[in-house]
C-alpha cells in the first residue's frame, strides 16, 4: 500500500518497475494507491500500462480518514519511496495502525520511521524495492510482530504529550 499526494516526488515509478520485475519472477504483488493525484500524476496510468501491472495496481484516489487505519491494518505493507518529505507523516499512520513499513532511506524518513521501519538505501533502484518487499511479503508471525511493535512504540514517542514535555525540558534550560 502507498499513501500520500501521487506526485513525481514520492517516487511511485519504482515501486511499479519492482511490481513489474517481481510479475517477471512469478511472483504477484498488489499496490494499493491511496491519494490525490497531483504533478506528474498523469503519468502514471500510462507507466502503469506500459509495465503491463494494470491487473497487480489499484488506484483509490483520495480516501477519507475513517477508511484509513482499516486499509493499513489491512495491508501487508506500506511503501513509501519518497525521493523528498519533510517529514514522512504517513510512516507514522501506519506504524500507528500496526502495518509495517518500507521506505527510502533519505531526508527526514529515517526519523519519521525512528528505526522501526525497514529503510531501502538504494531508494531509485526497483531491484532494492522488490527485495525488501519479498522480505516483508515473508516475515513470520514473530518478526511481523516485533516490527509492529517497534513502530507502536515510535508513535509513542511522537504522541503530542511527549512532544510537549521534550519542548517544555528545552524551554525550562533557556
Amino acid at each position: 500500500m502507498f499513501v500520500g499526494t501521487v506526485d513525481k516526488r514520492k517516487n511511485i515509478n519504482v515501486v511499479l518497475n519492482a511490481i513489474a520485475l517481481a510479475k517477471k519472477e512469478g511472483l504477484e504483488f498488489k499496490l494499493y494507491i491511496a491519494g490525490r493525484a497531483a504533478w506528474g500524476s498523469q503519468e502514471l496510468n500510462s507507466k502503469i500500462e506500459e509495465l503491463a501491472i494494470h491487473n497487480n495496481v489499484k488506484l483509490l484516489g483520495y480516501v477519507d480518514d475513517k477508511y484509513m487505519q482499516e486499509l493499513y491494518f489491512n495491508a501487508t505493507g506500506f511503501l513509501f519511496p519518497s525521493i523528498y518529505e519533510g517529514f514522512g507523516m504517513p510512516v507514522v499512520e501506519a506504524m500507528s495502525a500496526g502495518c509495517p513499513v518500507i521506505a527510502s532511506n533519505n531526508s527526514a524518513i529515517p526519523e519519521a520511521a525512528g528505526g522501526a521501519a525497514i529503510l531501502v538505501n538504494d531508494y531509485l533502484s526497483p531491484e532494492s524495492w522488490l527485495i525488501e518487499m519479498k522480505r516483508c511479503t515473508n516475515l513470520s508471525t514473530n518478526e511481523r510482530q516485533e516490527i509492529v511493535k517497534y513502530g507502536a512504540r515510535r508513535v509513542e514517542e511522537l504522541s503530542w504529550s511527549r512532544v510537549a514535555e521534550k519542548a517544555l525540558r528545552v524551554i525550562e534550560r533557556l
